[in-house]
């Protein structure tokens, strides 16, 4: 199975819903992260100019928590 996979923002908070027991990490970006689900695998949200594919902040995501965060460089 899939064990690392980068997915758009929206795909990621949908594949959030669902059951998955090969994934490690998730990693997403593309647009704001607006819900996370506590999961087995960890969350990394990424932001940046989508037009350049470049990553500018990274920060792994606590579901638990209240604020979902965009990291810092």
């Amino acid at each position: 199975g899939v064990t690392i996979t980068f997915l758009p923002t929206q795909l990621a908070e949908q594949f959030m819903e669902l059951e998955n027991t090969s994934l490690r990490v998730l990693l997403t970006g593309g647009d704001k992260l607006k819900r996370a689900v506590k999961r087995p695998y960890t969350l990394v949200n990424n932001y940046g100019p989508t037009e350049n594919t470049v990553v500018a902040t990274s920060t792994e995501i606590n579901p638990e928590e209240d604020s979902l965060s965009i990291g810092r460089a």
